[in-house]
């Protein structure tokens, strides 16, 4: 026998099937690995990328991000499910999008955000101090300042997933409470809703607005604060209240970003203040806050007004009313500053989500801009079904009026418009000027 054939015949009785040893069956695999090539408009890396992957029904999953490779880690189980992805990094647009989980690579481009600079009021609107157009689109998050302070993680979530969706400005209640969970019985009465929340109103308390404030910016987002929300339940010392007010003042003084008011709904029995009992400061884009549900903002005005139509039979039509504050109308003297529909009803009030997309394409054609409510803005949660089909219809219908439509001429609801409103069946038809078909508004039913 030849020495290669014994190498053979010894290879053979060493093989498993001969020495009766059986090949060792791999455990099956535990997890799923799901690649993204996450860059800039450059094709470069994005520096300070944050980066989360949230299963439906489980929680957040961070990514590892190594040059332009974003890399999440999941159980097996997870594929094929349904998830959000959230990406956001300073200086760029946030994407926060629906997936399904899979082992296939795929890309996401972020887009960078040009600093966004001081508002100045010009009659219906704001410019930027340029003379330059400014999109506004806002969103109430009352309660943002409570999470970035207490929560980071979700605050990011939460930041991510409106400027992701749209929003330019968040609304943000200054008085520190805690209010229901979403989703709980709602209590009509504010001064049980409101409740302290703990935290001091100490040096510490508030820095954080001023480093939220500028967070927000960094992302590409202005910082809407009514200082008091139901003032007598949660800060019953007047003495203090002046405190708070200055302070508050204080804590945002330079920050080009801010808009500042008294306060939220001060007719309300449990803030019974008025805006003659604070000063309004010159040197800040500050206001005198809202007034309850369809009740004329408070006055002296400052630098812009608040409405609020939350009990409005129509409220996708409301922005007209708001408008008359700016132009002024029978009983009520013009303004001439900036109206914010800061509170509109919630969608479980509103009834079909359409009528966001009117009510916001309305708002930017008669006024300086909407801001969406709904019950899980209340405390800055992540939104989910109704309330975020709703922000989505909001953020379309803004997004649809052409900015120069503010300034396209006078408002019109004359005979053109009654026409339009009875060949198609419309609740209301408003336009600005004449000569371009863009700057109309058609409200639905």
């Amino acid at each position: 026998m030849t020495r290669s054939w014994r190498l053979v015949l010894l290879l053979v009785a060493l093989s498993p099937a001969c020495s009766g040893r059986t090949k060792p069956t791999l455990p099956p695999p535990t997890t799923v690995t799901m690649p993204f090539t996450v860059w800039d408009a450059d094709r470069k890396p994005i520096p300070g990328l944050v980066c989360t992957l949230q299963v439906d029904t489980r929680a957040p999953v961070p990514c590892t991000y190594t040059g332009d490779d974003a890399v999440f880690v999941l159980p097996i189980a997870t594929l094929g499910w349904g998830a959000q992805l959230t990406l956001s990094a300073p200086q760029f647009s946030s994407v926060s999008e629906r997936v399904v989980v899979t082992r296939a690579r795929s890309g996401r481009t972020l887009t960078a955000v040009p600093p966004i600079g001081q508002l100045v009021p010009a009659n219906n609107r704001f410019v930027l101090e340029n003379g330059g157009d400014v999109r506004l689109i806002g969103i109430n998050a009352h309660q943002l300042r409570d999470r970035w302070q207490h929560d980071r993680q979700s605050y990011a979530a939460t930041r991510d997933q409106y400027l992701g969706l749209g929003f330019t400005v968040l609304r943000v209640a200054s008085m520190c409470n805690r209010e229901r969970e979403p989703g709980s019985v709602y209590d009509p009465d504010p001064s049980r809703r409101f409740v302290p929340c703990g935290d001091a109103y100490d040096d510490a308390y508030y820095a954080t607005w001023r480093d939220l404030a500028k967070d927000l910016a960094a992302h590409g987002a202005y910082l809407h604060i009514d200082t008091f929300w139901c003032a007598t339940t949660l800060m019953p010392d007047a003495g203090a209240r002046q405190d708070h007010w200055r302070r508050m003042q204080d804590a945002v003084r330079g920050l080009a970003t801010v808009l500042l008011t008294v306060g939220n709904e001060l007719d309300n029995s449990c803030n019974q203040i008025t805006t003659t009992d604070f000063a309004l400061p010159t040197n800040l884009l500050a206001g005198a806050g809202s007034n309850g549900g369809r009740r004329p903002p408070p006055r002296p005005w400052g630098a812009f007004e608040e409405y609020h139509s939350n009990t409005a039979p129509e409220p996708q039509r409301e922005s007209h009313n708001a408008m008359e504050f700016n132009q002024g109308t029978e009983g009520i003297p013009a303004s001439r500053v900036p109206i914010i529909l800061s509170e509109m009803p919630r969608p479980d009030q509103m009834g079909p989500a359409y009528k966001y997309f009117d009510s916001a394409r309305a708002a930017e054609l008669l006024i300086a801009f909407s801001e969406y409510h709904c019950d899980r803005c209340r405390f800055a949660a992540l939104l989910e079904g109704d309330d975020l089909a709703g922000a989505r219809e909001h953020v379309a219908g803004a997004l649809s009026m052409p900015l120069r439509c503010k300034t396209a001429g006078a408002y019109d609801h004359g005979q053109t418009m009654l026409d339009l409103e009875r060949e198609k069946g419309l609740l209301r038809a408003y336009r600005r000027g004449l000569e371009d078909p863009e700057c109309i508004a058609e409200i639905r039913h």
